[in-house]
């Protein structure tokens, strides 16, 4: 966002600010995902407070990541981390030791023995000492000197008794021992994150299920300097571990890449998505790191891309000083860095020999997140779904696809709907065919729910709350890649009715005071309206109090039959909702209308979710009885609530799926590992006793190869297709 833009919206808004719309979209000021993910990802400033060092393995061709799964590294900051252990550097070692002090000469010491029949001495020299000497402060491990030195001291033997002879040392040293502490690396991440966003919903048509955005927020979802408006800087840095491009190991020896091995570096990227624009100054970059210069330089870099689909760039990577163990590249955005502002969006980077200049990549990969499986809403409350299942249930799930390759196939796809963490599934789908896959294109695979041979409705049961997993998978012949072909769906059903998808991209906001804004719900039986969630967020506005008056109506064409007196906003992150208790009994059957009108001047910013149009459920009044469809194409957070308050509402990320059951044998084991379960395997993680990974399997075996790995415990966790992980014990003997 540069000062051009901020200057001609101030002049617009002088001229133009009375006749101005009477609602408006604003970027998030803040990103509370951002900072659950950097809870989970923890903290690297606090990780130097304890000193710990991260070390990190050299990742080896190829490189492949479509951001489906989250491989960004997780730093961990407790020294009682599994994955932390400590060790001692000192300032000098002698013959390996490390005493406290070290007196020694520059000349040799002898050993004297007195003969006891000749009454002779015998004498020899008495072996020099290697002292290692590590005088980098900085670099503590890293040895400065090597030298032998002498004993201060002869030793005299006589009749088997030996004894020290002192002699004045020409010189004394003092050790000094400092203690390090060390996380071992892990080998499922590939990235190192310094503000990059993991994410689903951000970018429009992504190729894959999960993108990186880059924008002006730092690890903890807030601006990077909000100093002032337009601060303007580097912000965001996404990098690779490090990679071997030296060579490869053929038949026991290294042989090295050269440029004939065609090794080529590609990705997507998409400028703004569902964010904001970036502007002329505003750059996304990719640099390469020489172990050879031990310097970055950039390779790359992209500025004032509007809007468009996701754009595939490529770059063959055949200078020595690049071919080497260590090599990395990571990507940078230039942005303003007062707020949420000039995104960027990456996916499926893709790094492999070889490679063509813009080859193809066979993979038929899920590429958005299923909405919904029932009519209208995302959530409803399950008294209510009960009434009617079959007029609630959705007629189909239509499952994003996106079929990255040049060549035609035929998809197949079926879904399993799981109960709340139950094992054994309730229902499981026809297998669906889709016929006509384009090509280098997306296309939607409608799954019937209710049609067909499937019939399907959620099973019912006494309880007031149920949440169910609902789990899709496809299947081609040309799918290289099988991470991006199952996708987990949270359906829940609460106690409200609601539109969003848990998350906001934006803020929507009314302009003038007494306009109404009112949302269209409809429920299929007469209950009592006890509550409003709305979700308030906070902005970079001057704190003030902000009001509102809650209000409900039967019908937009008549007066509210409910309105609050002025109340207090009460703010919470993006995506959180606070509940507003109706004080009376308000009953509501068929449709019914829940809003707000706006009290005074201060503006309230509410979450807006552009995922999901619901605009022809949103309504707004300037003017008594005139009311007028929202000109924006989104969803309000708000939701309509017929709990009474006392249990946290469900929700889809704190909802885990309990332990599934899974058997191991031969358990001990030697070489081989098989595991029993009756559900399709999607990884298998093996664990030491340190919390080290070992082995990671993601080919969706049964059977697994364990001979690289010594004999002792190890930790075996094994996530399967509907959601679940099974944690079981192993024993490795030979």
């Amino acid at each position: 966002m540069s000062a051009i833009k901020l200057y001609i919206f101030s002049v617009l808004f002088l001229i133009f600010g009375p006749v101005m719309a009477q609602e408006e979209l604003g970027e998030l000021p803040f990103r509370p995902e951002q900072q659950s993910q950097n809870a989970i990802q923890s903290s690297r400033a606090g990780a130097n407070d304890n000193e710990i060092i991260y070390l990190y393995d050299t990742l080896n061709l190829p490189v492949i990541d479509d951001f489906t799964k989250y491989r960004l590294k997780i730093f961990p900051v407790s020294l009682d981390d599994p994955a932390v252990f400590d060790s001692a550097s000192f300032k000098f070692t002698v013959d390996g030791q490390s005493p406290d002090s070290l007196e020694y000469r520059f000349e040799p010491a002898y050993n004297i023995i007195l003969n006891p029949f000749t009454g002779k001495l015998d004498s020899s020299k008495a072996d020099s000492m290697l002292v290692n000497y590590y005088g980098d402060s900085i670099r503590e491990f890293f040895l400065t000197d090597q030298f032998y030195v002498h004993r201060n001291y002869h030793l005299f033997t006589q009749n088997g008794i030996t004894r020290k002879i002192d002699i004045t040392p020409d010189t004394i040293i003092y050790n000094l021992r400092k203690a390090h502490y060390f996380a071992r690396d892990d080998n499922y991440s590939y990235w190192i994150s310094r503000g990059a966003f993991w994410n689903r919903t951000m970018a429009v048509d992504p190729p894959t299920l999960g993108i990186i955005t880059f924008d002006g927020l730092d690890s903890n979802g807030n601006p990077y300097d909000n100093s002032s408006k337009l601060t303007f800087g580097k912000a965001d840095e996404f990098e690779s571990k490090p990679i071997n491009l030296y060579g490869k190991k053929i038949s026991g020896q290294t042989i090295r890449y050269g440029s004939s091995d065609s090794i080529y570096l590609s990705f997507f990227y998409q400028a703004q998505g569902y964010g904001d624009r970036p502007e002329k100054v505003d750059s996304l970059t990719l640099d390469f790191f020489s172990p050879i210069t031990k310097q970055w330089s950039t390779i790359w870099s992209n500025e004032l891309d509007s809007l468009a689909p996701f754009k595939q760039v490529f770059f063959h990577i055949k200078d020595t000083i690049y071919l080497q163990k260590g090599f990395k590249f990571r990507f940078k955005n230039y942005a303003t860095l007062s707020g949420n502002f000039d995104h960027w969006h990456i996916d499926y980077i893709h790094l492999d020999e070889k490679r063509e200049l813009f080859d193809e990549i066979e993979d038929f990969a899920i590429s958005k997140p299923i909405r919904t499986t029932i009519k209208n809403y995302t959530s409803m409350p399950w008294e209510h779904y009960k009434t009617n299942p079959w007029e609630f249930t959705g007629d189909t799930i239509n499952l994003h696809m996106r079929n990255l390759s040049k060549k035609p196939d035929i998809a197949e796809a079926r879904y399993k709907v799981y109960r709340a963490a139950e094992f054994n599934s309730t229902f499981v789908s026809s297998l669906q065919q889709y016929p006509n896959v384009p090509i280098n294109g997306e296309y939607k695979i409608p799954m019937t729910l209710r049609g067909g041979s499937n019939n399907f409705t959620f099973p019912l049961d006494d309880h007031e709350r149920q949440w169910f997993r609902v789990v899709s998978q496809t299947f081609s012949s040309n799918d290289q890649f099988r991470e991006n072909d199952t996708l987990v769906h949270i359906q829940i059903f609460d106690r409200y009715y609601s539109y969003d998808d848990y998350s906001a991209e934006k803020t929507y906001h009314l302009n003038l005071v007494g306009t109404n804004l009112a949302v269209e719900f409809e429920t299929p039986v007469s209950d009592t309206l006890r509550g409003i969630l709305i979700n308030f967020v906070e902005t970079f506005e001057p704190v003030s109090f902000h009001k509102i008056k809650l209000k409900v109506y039967k019908t937009l064409g008549s007066s509210a039959i409910y309105e609050s007196g002025p109340i207090d906003v009460v703010k919470t992150s993006a995506g959180r909702f606070h509940r507003y208790v109706l004080p009376e009994d308000i009953i509501v059957d068929g449709k019914f209308y829940i809003g707000w009108e706006q009290y005074d001047q201060n503006k309230t910013y509410v979450g807006y979710d552009v995922n999901y149009n619901n605009q022809d459920k949103t309504f707004v009044s300037e003017v008594p009885g005139r009311w007028s469809k929202s000109i924006y194409q989104g969803t309000i957070m708000i939701r309509a609530d017929f709990g009474n308050g006392k249990e946290e509402p469900l929700e889809s990320e704190t909802i885990i799926p309990s332990t599934s059951d899974v058997k191991l044998y031969p358990n001990p084991a030697s070489n081989m590992l098989n595991i029993s379960t009756d559900k399709t395997i999607i990884s298998i993680d093996i664990y030491d006793t340190k919390g080290r990974l070992v082995l990671n399997e993601t080919t969706g075996s049964s059977t697994i190869q364990i001979d690289q790995l010594e004999v002792g415990l190890y930790i075996v966790r094994v996530s399967d297709e509907s959601g679940s992980t099974s944690t079981k014990k192993l024993m490795i003997s030979r």
